[in-house]
């Protein structure tokens, strides 16, 4: 991609991928470092690799509802230290790993509604010391630790 293309880019506050892609690359997003709002809704992303959002520091808004995703890599949103809202919801999770959420501890709103999650680990929510709203609804879940929202406010 020419230099001016990627300048270019580079200075938006929004992006949306029209395109019916089942996979972005890695690093796809790698040169968009100021990027602070993207939204991959509504598209056939049936996997996204752990690289897929590397070097997005900036970002503060992620939107991948709608998507195929079953998995995600357990480091995907590493290094999302400024993501304040994440919305996953309509995918095919089936499981989270304890991980997942690490370092997003600005993270506001997280929105696993409409998967297929039918347990979720005790600690998979302790880094998420900001979290103001969770929606966990139309999922598989019959039970959950007693302790999952130990240290949410």
């Amino acid at each position: 991609m020419p230099a001016k293309i990627i300048d270019i880019l580079n200075q938006m506050l929004f992006t949306s991928i029209y395109e019916k892609s089942s996979l972005l690359n890695e690093d796809f997003f790698v040169k968009l470092t100021s990027l602070e709002n993207l939204i991959l809704s509504n598209n056939k992303l049936s996997q996204l690799d752990k690289t897929t959002f590397k070097g997005l520091t900036q970002l503060w808004n992620l939107d991948i509802r709608k998507n195929g995703l079953c998995s995600l890599d357990a480091t995907l949103f590493a290094g999302l230290e400024n993501l304040k809202n994440l919305y996953l919801r309509e995918n095919k999770l089936t499981q989270l790993d304890e991980p997942t959420f690490r370092g997003l501890g600005k993270l506001e709103r997280l929105d696993l509604s409409n998967n297929i999650l039918s347990s979720l680990d005790a600690s998979i929510f302790a880094d998420l010391t900001s979290l103001k709203y969770l929606y966990l609804s139309e999922n598989k879940l019959t039970q959950l630790d007693e302790t999952i929202f130990q240290g949410l406010n």
